[in-house]
């Protein structure tokens, strides 16, 4: 899975949504939708964390509802955790 979002340029992809003024939860879901519609490859879940120039937060996945992802925010050490939005 983590092969197909780098043959798919799933992270550029999020980048270009937000440089295109998209926000951070909408661009977290179309980068989500294109890697879903590739055929093959697909192992297991991802999942997508995206964090705009003004500090916004989102973190997705495609699959493993109520899973806790943790980042790092603000000041060095402080770890935030919040439960991905879901994309399917």
């Amino acid at each position: 899975t983590g092969e197909m979002t780098i043959r798919a340029g799933t992270a550029r992809l999020a980048v270009a949504l937000l440089q295109q003024g998209h926000s951070v939860r909408n661009a977290c879901r179309l980068a989500l939708e294109d890697l879903r519609s590739l055929e093959g490859g697909y192992l297991g879940p991802v999942f997508l964390h995206l964090m705009s120039a003004a500090g916004e937060i989102c973190v997705a996945a495609n699959d493993l509802e109520g899973t806790v992802a943790r980042y790092f925010a603000g000041e060095v050490g402080s770890v935030q955790e919040c439960v991905p939005l879901r994309f399917p």
